[in-house]
């Protein structure tokens, strides 16, 4: 159902919504956000009231091969696994 509301040949962007979720969850204090399973792989750096925020949206394993690497003690990098999917 997730998929089929927020994936279709006109939306190949990701939906508003989880930049905005995000968004509040750093108002309510939060410093990283992390999403998955929407297939709409993205990373994004916020400044709030001087602190840095980072919202990630892991992606997906079948279509972008994407993934999310942290490195302690604060480092996060969205990145993509190079070899070609098996299908």
């Amino acid at each position: 159902m997730s998929y089929q509301k927020y994936h279709d040949e006109e939306q190949p962007t990701p939906p508003p919504a989880f930049r905005t979720f995000a968004h509040q969850k750093f108002l309510e204090g939060f410093e990283v956000v992390i999403l998955g399973h929407s297939h709409f792989p993205e990373g994004v750096e916020e400044w709030i009231d001087g602190r840095r925020c980072l919202y990630y949206n892991v992606g997906d394993w079948v279509f972008h091969r994407s993934f999310l690497r942290f490195s302690p003690p604060d480092r996060f990098q969205l990145e993509r696994y190079n070899e070609p999917a098996i299908r």
